[in-house]
């Protein structure tokens, strides 16, 4: 069971207390703090050929956004989209778009330029 913060029971005897009556032997208690996201929900799977990496698969949850800048020196990240399994068609067509737009930024800022980038006459959205 997930219950509060974790620094609501540490300042608070009575519902440390509480806490402890709420618990069965088969049972968790949990504040919200102890919830953290995965650590490798953004993998890409990779073939190496002389020095570069080559993308064969994605996570079926990847995200591609500025802060993914190391994705600059993989190659084929585009049509790995399609050979990554558990995707809807739209998720396929917005990674497909999102992917070219993200590494024409980090060309462009790995350059030192400042950009801002649209497509279809919109300014794309930074982060996904």
């Amino acid at each position: 069971m997930i219950y509060g913060r974790r620094e609501e029971f540490d300042k608070d005897k009575n519902l440390k207390q509480k806490r402890g009556a709420l618990m069965n032997n088969d049972q968790v208690l949990m504040s919200y703090d102890r919830i953290k996201p995965k650590f490798l929900n953004n993998y890409i799977t990779c073939n190496v050929k002389n020095g570069k990496f080559i993308a064969k698969n994605l996570s079926p949850i990847y995200k591609i956004g500025p802060y993914e800048d190391d994705m600059y020196n993989v190659t084929n990240l585009v049509e790995a989209v399609d050979n990554t399994e558990y995707l809807t068609d739209e998720r396929k067509v917005f990674l497909k778009e999102k992917i070219p737009y993200c590494l024409e930024y980090f060309k462009a800022e790995k350059n030192g330029v400042d950009v801002q980038i649209t497509r279809n006459g919109r300014e794309f959205q930074t982060d996904e």
